[in-house]
């Protein structure tokens, strides 16, 4: 049999170059268990459980720990799932359903470029935790995963602790796992923003009818070829990485089944989809008047100028993306190409709104009355408890202790916090390639591959306070 699986993976690539096998439309609700396969699940940990296992423990849930008050917030829970891919503990902000009396679906939600070990992340920026608040679904989130493109890398990065097999552990390793832990439904949804809207649409395409709803935020769905080729090099660079060591070869066959606008004809399906872009002109979410620039005449030039270029390059690839799927009849797409908006955290607060109509359907739930914008309060966790549950990270691998600070640009909220040991050199990595152009093909699965690494594009965030030290903003998609 995996002689037989050695041999079909390379002849199905050759017979879809050849435009010899049309993709089927897939089904919505493919089980955990099927898309796991004989891959061994993680297992899923609450924080007060650790003691005494070797791995990180925080002396309190630290996600509950926010400056809303909510300390003895039942629903908000700081859980750990142990990789066996990748041999790490990952930490994951749990919020329980309104109502948990029956089976409810999960919503992976997916940081962007600092992976939520950083001030870049949902808690920080928005107020998620309100919204989801009133709504029956579990929402999972990986406080882990910086500049990753929460992918399988083809070779491991020494700056970001080594293996990287995040799509092994978000699809097969946790979903299994986390459903039996939490008693979920068997419905499921994941959100992603910047860099990681990228990512949610090649598990969508990698695993057709695995998810019941996706939410690309601002994402780029090409990666192989010309400027979002440029984009990708950025954001993996910062990570201290570069895209061969992500996916091999440019030309190669892992890169094109890594392109989400070559493969886009397997987005076509059951699984409900909402991808959306602002043009990069200002809107209400970039001027003085909000609390996603803090009046800091600083902050709106961030939005207005880095955000806005940011945005206008993620908004050329969803009407790339747009032109492809409606040539191909896809009718599960909905597309929200915004006339204004900037790549920042006010738009994704904004697409959490829009896309939960979406997810509500795909879930066979009432979307209910509309939920209005939060613009005023203060965010939903303090960096004080991010910042802690990073640590307690790097404590319990001893390979991420030696990881170094990640160079963050203001527009991403700063840098990350100093780690509590020095860091290590690390290995001179390979050049990458020139951009080769690749092949319009629908690519299937690579083989298993024994390493990965990470990557990701800037979140236009409000900027650091005037004592913090700061580096120089970049534009990335």
């Amino acid at each position: 049999m995996r002689l037989f699986s050695r041999i079909a993976v390379p002849v199905g690539a050759t017979m879809l170059a050849l435009g010899c096998v049309t993709v089927p439309a897939a089904q919505a609700g493919t089980p955990a268990a099927v898309v796991a396969g004989d891959t061994k699940l993680a297992t899923v940990t609450d924080a007060i459980d650790l003691a005494g296992t070797g791995r990180p423990v925080s002396s309190t849930p630290g996600w509950v720990r926010d400056n809303l008050g909510r300390k003895t917030d039942p629903r908000l829970q700081e859980r750990w799932a142990y990789s066996p891919s990748m041999d790490r503990q990952i930490p994951l902000f749990v919020m329980a359903p309104k109502d948990n009396s029956v089976p409810r679906p999960i919503i992976y939600v997916l940081n962007g470029g600092d992976g939520g070990e950083g001030r870049a992340n949902w808690l920080y920026q928005t107020d998620i935790i309100e919204f989801y608040r009133n709504k029956n679904v579990w929402i999972v989130m990986p406080m882990a995963g910086a500049f990753s493109y929460y992918s399988d890398w083809v070779n491991e990065s020494p700056a970001l602790g080594g293996k990287q097999n995040w799509e092994t552990f978000m699809t097969k390793e946790l979903p299994g796992a986390m459903e039996a832990k939490l008693g979920a439904s068997d419905k499921r949804g994941i959100i992603g923003m910047s860099m990681t809207g990228t990512t949610t649409l090649l598990y969508a395409e990698h695993q057709p009818g695995f998810y019941d709803a996706v939410g690309s935020f601002s994402g780029c769905a090409e990666t192989s070829r010309g400027l979002p080729l440029e984009y990708l090099r950025i954001t993996v660079n910062r990570g201290q990485g570069n895209p061969t060591q992500m996916w091999g070869p440019v030309d190669g066959e892992t890169f094109r089944y890594n392109d989400a606008l070559l493969n886009a004809a397997r987005l076509k399906s059951d699984t409900q989809v909402y991808v959306s872009s602002g043009t990069g002109l200002a809107g209400p979410y970039d001027l003085w008047n909000t609390k996603f620039t803090e009046a800091d005449s600083g902050s709106v030039f961030i939005h207005v100028f880095n955000g806005g270029i940011i945005e206008a390059a993620t908004n050329k690839c969803a009407h790339d993306l747009k032109a492809k799927t409606d040539a191909i009849g896809a009718t599960n797409i909905e597309y929200n190409l915004r006339p204004v908006g900037t790549h920042s955290w006010g738009y994704w607060q904004l697409d959490l709104r829009d896309s939960w109509p979406t997810f509500a359907r795909a879930f066979n739930m009432d979307p209910g009355a509309p939920v209005p914008m939060n613009t005023t309060d203060v965010p939903a966790v303090t960096q004080e408890a991010i910042t802690e549950i990073w640590q307690a990270t790097l404590g319990g691998d001893p390979r991420l202790a030696q990881r170094d600070t990640l160079p963050l640009s203001p527009a991403d909220g700063g840098e990350v916090a100093p780690l509590p040991q020095p860091a290590q050199p690390t290995a001179p990595q390979p050049a990458a390639p020139a951009d080769d152009p690749a092949p319009q093909v629908d690519a299937p699965a690579p083989a298993a591959v024994e390493t990965p690494a990470t990557d990701e594009s800037n979140e236009v965030v409000p900027a650091e306070p005037a004592t913090a030290p700061t580096q120089p903003a970049t534009a990335t998609a």
